[in-house]
């Protein structure tokens, strides 16, 4: 396994940011976690749907790489 930790969260969101709009997105096979101080997220295959992945990561991929890393800190 390439993960440390699972990150659940994350393909679940993903998941259900295309659910109702893509009848097969709940098939999908989505994994994310944590090995050492890095945050591994899989995305789905098409250029369409990274982008669609990135935008419903985009308000808590800033925090989960700060967890990941143990940077706790305030961020901007």
């Amino acid at each position: 396994m390439v993960i440390d930790r699972e990150v659940p969260g994350i393909p679940e969101a993903l998941r259900s940011a295309t659910f109702g709009r893509v009848p097969f997105g709940m098939l999908s096979r989505g994994v994310s976690g944590v090995t050492g101080s890095c945050l591994i997220v899989n995305l789905p295959g098409s250029t369409k749907a990274v982008e669609e992945g990135f935008d419903t990561l985009g308000e808590v991929l800033h925090h989960a790489v700060a967890v990941a890393t143990g940077n706790f800190g305030h961020h901007d």
